[in-house]
């Protein structure tokens, strides 16, 4: 990593491109066209064994999970900071669920490359992973602690039953901002369908507040 600190951008972006069309067996000149969406097997759990299902879910380029894992890719040792991993399993996009696994790989692996990690998953993932190298700039390094950070928060903010939760549990404190007030409304209003009789009367109350 130390090598990496004392590259510029560019550079740093041509090395992962080559790690990664050594491993994919794609040309570097290939790689950006695959920023389009890519489809990709995923994997359900039942009970205890893990299935191969194909699903029509696609990888989304300009998503916050995708905006993550170029963060990870460039600076692997930030995969440190990413504590509630866990915290993402249900959310439903495929790059979420991959940001996820590059994360545990460096901070079980943190002396480990990109070649390293490409090895490890299938080629989708790889050609996926090589078309965010070639399709998003680095984040300068000074400043990628922080935008991880920011991407993190607005990430947890996206999940409507997570996010519920940790207002609700401000909103009983009684320290729910205004703005936090209007979020949770937006989130229950969205989730009306399968509000349970709790729920509906934080709705309710929320909107008296109001």
């Amino acid at each position: 990593m130390e090598l990496l600190s004392t590259m510029q951008e560019s550079s740093i972006k041509r090395l992962l491109e080559s790690e990664v069309a050594k491993v994919t067996g794609l040309d570097p000149s290939d790689l950006k066209t695959k920023s389009k969406t890519t489809r990709y097997p995923d994997r359900i759990r039942k009970q205890d064994n893990i299935e191969d299902k194909e699903r029509d879910k696609s990888f989304e380029p300009s998503g916050l999970g995708s905006k993550i894992l170029s963060v990870l890719l460039t600076y692997p040792y930030l995969s440190k900071e990413i504590e509630d991993l866990d915290n993402f399993s249900d959310f439903s996009q495929p790059e979420v669920h991959l940001m996820v696994e590059v994360a545990s790989y460096f901070t079980d692996n943190p002396d480990n490359g990109i070649s390293d990690l490409l090895s490890t998953l299938d080629k989708d993932s790889a050609s996926f992973i090589g078309a965010l190298i070639s399709t998003h700039d680095p984040i300068d390094e000074k400043n990628a602690k922080e935008y991880l950070k920011d991407c993190l928060f607005n990430l947890r903010k996206s999940d409507s039953v997570t996010r519920i939760f940790e207002l609700k549990e401000i909103f009983e404190n009684g320290n729910l901002t205004e703005d936090e007030t209007f979020e949770l409304q937006q989130h229950l209003l969205s989730n009306i369908h399968k509000l349970e009789e709790p729920e509906k009367n934080l709705l309710k109350a929320l909107s008296q507040k109001s």
